[in-house]
């Protein structure tokens, strides 16, 4: 199936929330870096698409609806373009709050030597998107992560028409998602899933 649903923010901007969210909208599947992590049989095509060798999109999302965080959100432009139909989502917060929560959660777990027990693909995967390439390998300056944030948001913003775009901010809550995704809002709260203590607490394999 097509996806339907794009997700450009990068991760700790609420993309866990998001994802269950969509999933609650009825847009699910919806992947995530979770996902991934879950899905030995992608390690290779990601490894592929990292290094700039294959974009195996339709093996990829084959049977998901949407996608979200990392590692697809650093392809946004790619599937975009693969996916014409598709809605993106642009997942913001303050920039220097997710400088802050980067350098506690996701730079350390992607920058440390892995535990022998992590698949080496998805590790390698991982290490070279999100700490070589998204961050050059600069985690621990916290003004150079905050601009980089908003450069990344400032070019999702001048690449993806706005007609076909929404900057969302997990605090605004369901109406704004809603009247994007043109779905009726649901009867629960809006998710808050995976705070900077969730995400320490779980064995990671990035």
């Amino acid at each position: 199936m097509p996806l339907e649903v794009i997700g450009a923010g990068l991760g700790r901007t609420g993309t866990k929330s998001l994802q269950t969210a969509l999933q609650i909208l009825g847009f699910g599947p919806c992947y995530h870096m979770d996902e991934a992590e879950r899905r030995p049989e992608h390690d290779a095509l990601w490894l592929s698409t990292v290094r700039g060798e294959t974009r195996a999109w339709n093996e990829l999302f084959d049977s998901y609806q949407a996608t979200v965080d990392w590692p697809g959100a650093a392809y946004y432009r790619e599937l975009a373009e693969h996916y014409p139909r598709a809605k993106v989502i642009l997942s913001v917060r303050d920039p220097h709050a997710w400088a802050v929560s980067m350098s506690k959660t996701v730079i350390p777990a992607v920058s440390s030597p892995p535990p022998p027990s992590i698949r080496y693909a998805h590790r390698k995967m991982t290490r070279m998107l999100i700490y070589e390439e998204v961050l050059g390998q600069n985690g621990e300056d916290l003004t150079f992560l905050s601009e980089l944030f908003s450069r990344h948001n400032t070019q999702v913003s001048e690449t993806i028409p706005a007609e076909r775009l929404l900057t969302f901010e997990a605090s605004s809550g369901w109406e704004p998602l809603c009247a994007f995704l043109e779905c009726e809002i649901p009867k629960v709260p809006y998710p808050s899933r995976n705070s900077a203590a969730e995400f320490n607490a779980i064995p990671r394999s990035l």
